[in-house]
């Protein structure tokens, strides 16, 4: 029987870019604490997306899941993760992104 990972950070922000676009970023991790897979670094099982709430179509997702290492996704484009270092390394990587491909982050909206 597999176990199942249990929620350790769950987060959703809406950003407001120097672009003028409104980008949502929900940040997911689970940690499975019995389970012990290549594709879950330290346990983690991560699902993060970045999109563009008038083109959702525009986004960016980190994840992974059984059978396949974490990974990126730039709209349909799909490429391997960089060799992982720690969750916070990956946190960092993440926002850059987010940043390169919507801009800078200039104010955090309240819904």
């Amino acid at each position: 029987m597999k176990t199942k990972p249990e929620v350790i950070s769950s987060q959703r922000w809406v950003f407001l870019t120097e672009k003028g676009k409104v980008i949502t970023v929900i940040m997911k991790v689970r940690q499975f604490t019995e389970e012990t897979r290549q594709e879950f670094p330290e346990g983690y099982k991560i699902n993060w997306i970045a999109y563009d709430e008038e083109n959702p179509t525009q986004r960016i997702i980190l994840d992974n899941h059984h059978g396949k290492n974490l990974h990126w996704h730039d709209n349909k484009k799909e490429e391997n993760f960089s060799e992982w270092v720690s969750l916070e390394e990956t946190k960092k990587l993440f926002w850059k992104r987010i940043i390169a491909k919507f801009g800078l982050l200039i104010n955090e909206l309240n819904e």
